[in-house]
């Protein structure tokens, strides 16, 4: 098999998203190598869809073999929904790494390795997922796992596929929407109309561009303009007492909580999640701001009393 590609370019965003991946990589290369006969892992950018319509990127590994071989595929063209498809530049990539199919024969690209090499595929998916599929942080997927590797499957930093919430579609079933912005602007256009049709009023935008939503809480969602993402943000407390119980209270936030995250700013403390913005999906972006108000509503007493902070 061909050795390891270099990466495509240069993935130093500035938002830790590039370490995210490398850290990533390497637990999911701990976690195939872990797996024994008859395991199984499903990996997937989380959210629905309407299978007519094609399906979001995913990849599935199992053992044989008497745990041996380990067999992995990454979703091909043929089921993906649009806006998703491989280009050319990915397709040569899965071919130069040694994958197959992708074809009539075999709709899925497949890739047949002997275990102790689970490095290669798990390097592999990460340049897929986050140059090709433009996934911005591993934190947007989700697993399904059985066999006793499933026990340890904490390793992955990932959140259960069966525990992310998703939209119904309506009668009609129709597909989500999918967009693929040409740049900065005209993903703001789309997040601006989607903010508009939500709330059904013109969205407040600040004097660097973000968009805000006031409803009991003030909430800012950016559209970055040095990668393809857009981040829902909120301070949570102003001003802490401590740093220390602060940082404290901040990292067991992050242990138990895999979509949203804590950062301390100063002596603040902030919320926020990353959502992919090539393509940019805007039920993603519904659901996580969901999900992102539930989440503050639920912690944000409990961390002021915590760290003494002012409300």
């Amino acid at each position: 098999m061909t050795s390891p590609m270099p990466e495509p370019f240069n993935t130093d965003r500035g938002d830790g998203s590039a370490a995210a991946w490398m850290t990533f990589e390497k637990d999911l290369t701990s976690y195939l190598g872990s797996m024994t006969e008859d395991d199984t892992l499903t990996i997937e950018l989380a959210g629905s869809g309407d299978p007519e319509a094609g399906c979001l990127p995913y990849a599935q590994f199992r053992v044989h073999d008497d745990g041996n071989s380990l067999r992995c595929e990454i979703v091909g063209n043929a089921y993906l929904a649009a806006g998703f498809d491989l280009g050319d530049d990915g397709c040569e990539l899965l071919e130069l790494l040694g994958w197959k199919g992708n074809d009539e024969s075999a709709p899925n690209w497949f890739l047949d390795i002997p275990t102790a090499k689970a490095h290669c595929p798990a390097q592999h998916m990460r340049i897929v997922f986050s140059h090709h599929f433009h996934v911005a942080h591993p934190h947007l997927l989700s697993y399904s796992a059985s066999g006793s590797a499933a026990e340890n499957i904490a390793v992955l930093g990932l959140a259960a596929t069966a525990d992310v919430p998703t939209e119904d579609f309506d009668d009609r079933h129709e597909a989500p929407a999918v967009f693929t912005p040409s740049g900065r602007a005209e993903l703001c256009s789309i997040v601006g109309e989607f903010l508009r049709e939500r709330f059904d009023t013109e969205p407040e935008v600040d004097d660097d561009g973000d968009f805000v939503i006031d409803r009991n809480r003030r909430i800012w969602i950016r559209v970055h303009d040095d990668q393809p993402a857009v981040e829902i943000l909120a301070c949570v407390t102003p001003r802490v007492a401590t740093m220390r119980s602060a940082a404290i209270e901040v990292g067991i936030l992050n242990r138990d909580h895999h979509w949203v995250k804590w950062t301390l700013r100063g002596k603040s403390v902030w919320q926020s999640v990353l959502v992919p913005g090539l393509p940019f999906v805007p039920h993603h972006l519904d659901s996580m701001l969901t999900g992102f108000m539930h989440a503050f509503d639920r912690t944000r007493d409990d961390l002021i009393l915590r760290t003494g902070a002012q409300k």
